[in-house]
């Protein structure tokens, strides 16, 4: 993954295999996640999944305070990566935030692949 700053925006860009994503962003105005919105649910993630190199996952318990939000425009160049998916057009409600400090527990083993 490749992060710059240009004119004000971030430009992003993944590249996985053959497959990548190409997208520049910035944040707009102030907005805050109403509860039982599609915005409070894809920010008030408290574990994080990860997969290993052999299949295996493993998930964290993160704990944070809630994400300083901002509607966001996006311009995306390039989502091959996301086709894969069937993931096509542009996002319904695009969101930035600025870093926030996270507290990341152990990783907790919840299965490996079977033979």
């Amino acid at each position: 993954m490749r992060l710059t700053q240009s004119d004000g925006k971030t430009n992003m860009f993944v590249q996985r295999g053959r497959r990548s994503f190409q997208v520049a962003y910035h944040g707009l105005e102030s907005m805050t996640a109403q509860p039982g919105s599609f915005e409070h649910w894809a920010t008030e993630r408290y574990c994080l999944y990860s997969q290993d190199l052999f299949g295996g996952l493993h998930r964290a318990e993160i704990h944070h305070r809630p994400w300083p939000l901002y509607s966001a425009e996006t311009k995306i160049t390039d989502q091959s990566f996301l086709n894969h998916w069937g993931i096509q057009g542009a996002p319904r409600s695009p969101m930035f935030s600025a870093s926030i400090d996270v507290v990341v527990y152990p990783l907790e083993c919840l299965g490996k692949p079977a033979p």
